[in-house]
């Protein structure tokens, strides 16, 4: 009966441990950076999936194995890509930090004080400037190219998942 519940739980479980090592790698390596985190914390939850999978004993009839494995490991999958969302939502939705903005400042915030904080041409400077910090980026003589593979299979990945869910929006 334990080994059913530790099966059901093995995505959370293995969920928090890629939250728990991404704030560990985060908080101790800072130079890491926020990308780097996650895909610690992504590479060292994914073994727990499996590792669990072997401890509570997959069922072993008519082939289950591989289906509960496979099953934990997509649910597993989907939980890191919610967390990861979850994180970046605070970060780059420009509406979230304006609130945050608003909520830290008791005596409130005049239009002219958010503009200058969130002028547009400046936002998009610091994007690039990331980007081509972490080589996500490449510029050549003027002009910009996508750099590092991972991060373009990434937005990649993002797209495909909006059009499957959100269709042609």
């Amino acid at each position: 009966m334990l080994n059913a519940w530790l099966q059901f739980f093995n995505p959370l479980i293995s969920l928090a441990v890629f939250a728990a090592v991404q704030v560990l790698v985060y908080r101790l390596f800072p130079r890491a950076g926020f990308f780097r985190s996650l895909m610690t914390g992504l590479g060292c939850g994914l073994p727990a999936v499996l590792i669990i999978s072997v401890l509570a004993g997959c069922p072993r009839a008519e082939g289950n194995v591989c289906l509960q494995v496979v099953v934990n490991v997509v649910i597993y999958l989907l939980l890191g890509y919610c967390h990861t969302v979850f994180l970046l939502l605070g970060e780059t939705a420009l509406r979230i930090r304006i609130m945050r903005d608003l909520m830290e400042s008791p005596s409130g915030l005049s239009l002219a004080e958010i503009y200058a904080r969130y002028n547009a041409r400046q936002i998009v400077e610091l994007r690039l400037e990331r980007l081509l910090k972490h080589r996500q980026l490449v510029e050549k003589k003027g002009m910009y190219y996508t750099g590092n593979p991972v991060f373009y299979l990434v937005a990649r990945c993002i797209r495909l998942l909006q059009l499957l869910v959100l269709g042609g929006r």
